[in-house]
């Protein structure tokens, strides 16, 4: 309901406003001292209390203190802790000043000297890549480069199942053997499509007709497996379905290629 109103904390007037919008106003009010005694807001004030509490017994309040420069004798304000003072045995007022302190001694050498043998690796930190066992930093991956992760990832050998289907992709097109395959399924159901990329699940695909796994595990020549006379079109599910079972024996595949290459050869 809306009306006139006016808060009790700093007089101010609202005219004609909703009394959620009013007493939103009057709980963060300002001039509300009971407006930050509660919940999360009490927990910060609190915690924030002690720890500046701890800092001024442990430091003490931060003052500002003149201190002549060790090189050029002037004299320039810096800010410490007053419980902490001086913190450092010299000072400088600028970074040319800090850095013509003519030759170190020797015991400025031996600290950096430590400093910079603890950075370095021992041989223990070391290890050897997966693919050129060359030494790399443990703090890296498995493989010196990307191009040894990239060998590791798609191995060239002729044996592994993800090298060897890329083998068997079929890269014929439908079109130059017009009389092998049935046009008409797919101008009825349409390739398939994933969700990403026109959602048709149900399209027809190319299928292998003796699978990839059984030419896999027989070590069968990948141009056998990826011929067109071992291609036939299938619904998806079907293909899926389907799974590494073949349609037909190795045998009667190799028969049927001889007797394709020899027609299509022939029309060629």
């Amino acid at each position: 309901m809306k009306k006139d109103r006016t808060c009790e904390y700093c007089d101010a007037l609202f005219m004609q406003e909703e009394g959620r919008v009013f007493s939103n106003h009057v709980r963060w009010c300002k001039k509300n001292i009971t407006n930050g005694d509660k919940g999360v807001f009490a927990v910060r004030s609190a915690v924030q209390n002690t720890l500046d509490k701890k800092t001024l017994e442990k430091k003490g309040k931060i003052e500002d203190y003149f201190v002549s420069c060790k090189k050029c004798l002037k004299f320039f304000c810096i800010k410490e802790w007053n419980k902490l003072h001086p913190q450092k045995l010299e000072y400088f007022c600028s970074r040319s000043c800090a850095n013509s302190r003519g030759p170190r001694n020797d015991i400025f050498k031996k600290k950096i000297r430590e400093k910079s043998q603890s950075k370095r690796l021992n041989e223990t930190d070391f290890k050897k890549c997966l693919v050129c066992e060359k030494q790399i930093n443990k703090k890296r991956s498995k493989y010196c480069s990307r191009s040894c992760a990239a060998k590791s990832r798609y191995s060239h050998d002729e044996s592994s199942l993800k090298r060897y289907r890329s083998l068997c992709s079929f890269n014929f097109s439908l079109k130059d053997f017009p009389n092998e395959f049935d046009f008409k399924v797919i101008e009825e159901h349409g390739w398939y499509q994933a969700k990403n990329r026109g959602n048709n699940l149900n399209g027809i695909s190319r299928d292998h007709i003796v699978s990839v796994k059984f030419g896999h595990d027989n070590g069968i020549d990948p141009k056998i497996i990826s011929h067109p006379a071992n291609c036939q079109l299938l619904r998806h599910n079907e293909n899926v379905s389907k799974n590494k079972k073949c349609g037909m024996t190795i045998n009667d595949l190799i028969m049927k290629i001889n007797t394709w290459d020899v027609i299509y050869k022939r029309m060629g």
